[in-house]
């Protein structure tokens, strides 16, 4: 079963809260450092931690919390789907699937990582935002899910827009940078929802159902079928 640990998106508005993430930040790169891994420029945030803020800067009205879904409205004639998916510009999303947590961070990086009594280990970076390699994936017809894609009960291969992250942490296995593609589909039921599969070693598919997408007729389900 996939199930959402926390599909909340924060935004991050005042200098207490951005000196604690700056601090987390390089608690998070001093460790990376001994292992001769390079520095992140986005902070991973414990779900302890990133609660601790939310609720402390949210006392002061210090942030704002999308625990609601966003009003799907339609997009802007000609504009898009890389218009309407800049509205997630600076932002990150965190999603749990069974041991390992995924931080996608648009157009920045993603980080699979475990919780174990409120803190972070055995993070890998699966790779940081490849503008080029995103730009030569666009394509006159726009491509559907494949059936691994799907949540279960799903039997529309709806449409979906790319973004590749390459130059990952080293795979051990292959000797060779870890490399993932993001999938942005519309979800039928309106939530977040994460399917994540490694068709080859250390070479990630990562299919990312966010409301947003849905504010483009273009990859909206054809049918209201709702995944079981």
């Amino acid at each position: 079963a996939y199930k959402r640990a926390c599909d909340t998106v924060v935004q991050l508005a005042d200098e207490d809260m951005a000196e604690a993430v700056q601090r987390q930040l390089r608690r998070y790169n001093a460790k990376r450092s001994k292992t001769n891994n390079k520095p992140l420029d986005q902070v991973v945030v414990t779900f302890a931690e990133l609660r601790d803020m939310q609720e402390a800067a949210c006392a002061a009205t210090r942030c704002r919390l999308e625990q609601s879904l966003p009003v799907i409205e339609e997009a802007k004639r000609d504009q898009s789907i890389e218009e309407v998916l800049h509205q997630r510009e600076d932002q990150c999303i965190y999603l749990s699937l069974g041991w390992w947590t995924y931080e996608v961070c648009h157009r920045k990086h993603i980080l699979q990582f475990h919780v174990d009594r409120h803190r972070t280990v055995d993070a890998i970076l699966l790779g940081r935002f490849d503008q080029l390699a995103t730009t030569n994936m666009v394509s006159v017809e726009i491509p559907h899910l494949e059936l691994a894609n799907l949540l279960p009960g799903m039997r529309e291969r709806l449409p979906y827009h790319s973004h590749v992250f390459s130059q990952g942490d080293p795979c051990e296995i292959e000797m060779k940078k870890r490399r993932t593609q993001v999938r942005f589909a519309c979800p039928v039921d309106g939530q977040v929802h994460l399917v994540v599969n490694e068709p080859s070693t250390c070479r990630y598919v990562l299919t990312l159902y966010l409301p947003i997408v849905c504010k483009h007729p273009a990859y909206r389900p054809t049918t209201t079928t709702r995944h079981s």
